[in-house]
């Protein structure tokens, strides 16, 4: 997978900057926090423990690319694997930020910490399919088709997890009707978005894979590209979904009508922001095939 190393690098630099600069806007004082965030660290915090790991993990794919520019592998390497296992425990943190939340049952226990670590490597496939179809304007040399076949059923195997995952994630949560948790889940499965992620993410890009597992790298561009609106609902149902049963359900003065389902539906300011967030990656990613040689090098 040489021929995709470089750009799946900084591919993962800029996504991971993006998302910093999403958070950026959430942020009222981010200078502040940066401070205080060394200075008083909460070492109990989840929300701490993802600012540090990701702040690592940014670090350490940023010292691997540069050994990878200057075709020094050996360091390569031993950052890369470094930064795979810091990556690990960074994605995973941030699944038991959900996981840790003891007051919404649907979230709770040890399903996000592994999820996420699972669906980071699906969504990642998916990037890979979509900037090798760019880089190559959909018309694979035979080597590239070779190395995206292989991707393509690695993909098969990720998303056949996930979709096993995700079943028995439902099946646990309705069985027994649990207040909280049973209802919540059967509202989630009822919901357009859920279901749009499911067939998105997971149906159509497995359909596409099974189909000749993987020997066509166009459809599989399209696959991901629809996976990837996919992975957007994934995220969205992700903090959405949890926090859909308010927390009291009972009327607190007399004529107050009965707290029912949050309608939510996101505000101008927060889809521009995610609009920006896109147009960062975009134009970094842009900037850096300018700046680098992100083609593997022939001897």
């Amino acid at each position: 997978y040489m021929l995709i190393s470089k750009r799946a690098i900084f591919g993962s630099i800029v996504t991971i900057l993006a998302g910093f600069a999403v958070i950026l806007f959430e942020i009222g004082h981010p200078v502040t926090m940066l401070i205080y965030n060394v200075l008083s660290p909460g070492l109990t915090s989840a929300i701490w423990w993802m600012g540090t790991l990701y702040g690592l993990y940014l670090t350490f794919m940023i010292i691997e690319f540069y050994f990878l520019i200057n075709n020094d592998m050996k360091k390569a390497k031993i950052f890369g694997l470094t930064g795979l296992l810091v990556g690990l425990a960074a994605h995973s943190n941030l699944g038991s930020v959900f996981g840790f939340l003891n007051a919404r049952e649907i979230s709770q226990g040890v399903f996000y910490p592994t999820y996420f670590i699972l669906t980071a490597f699906i969504t990642g496939v998916f990037l890979a399919f979509i900037i090798m179809g760019f880089r190559y304007k959909l018309d694979f040399p035979t080597e590239v088709k070779k190395m995206l076949e292989g991707l393509a059923k690695i993909q098969g195997l990720l998303i056949s997890i996930l979709i096993f995952f995700v079943t028995w994630k439902m099946l646990t949560d309705i069985y027994g009707g649990v207040p909280n948790k049973a209802d919540v889940a059967i509202h989630i499965l009822g919901s357009t978005t859920f279901q749009l992620e499911v067939v998105l993410a997971m149906f159509i890009p497995l359909l596409v894979i099974l189909k000749d597992f993987g020997k066509s790298p166009v459809l599989m561009f399209w696959a991901s590209m629809i996976g990837m609106v996919g992975i957007f609902f994934m995220r969205y149902n992700l903090v959405h979904d949890t926090q859909l049963k308010p927390l009291q359900m009972l009327k607190t003065t007399e004529y107050q009508l009965a707290p029912t389902w949050v309608h939510y539906f996101p505000s101008a300011a927060e889809m521009l922001i995610s609009a920006g967030g896109v147009g960062v990656c975009l134009l970094l990613y842009y900037l850096g095939t300018k700046a680098f040689n992100l083609d593997e090098d022939h001897h």
